[in-house]
């Protein structure tokens, strides 16, 4: 887009301009079919009771193995 407001596109994929042209035509067609769909509205939502407990599991159960690293002998 430009500050005028003008979409440009540009297509030098083909060496000749006729086909260049067909796929500017295709690609601004598929932006306007992608723009013309609304986007799915995204609800929020809350973790549920199982999933939070098996998060405080995993956290427990790596709490547990990096103590079992320490030696209890000090900063030796």
């Amino acid at each position: 887009m430009t500050e005028d407001g003008m979409l440009i596109i540009e297509a030098r994929r083909f060496r000749t301009q006729k086909a260049n042209r067909e796929d500017a035509i295709k690609r601004l067609i598929e932006l306007v079919r992608k723009a013309a769909i609304e986007p799915e509205i995204r609800y929020k939502t809350k973790p549920t009771h199982g999933s939070k407990l098996r998060r405080l599991a995993a956290k427990h159960h790596h709490t547990e193995i990096k103590q079992s690293r320490r030696s209890d002998i000090g900063d030796g």
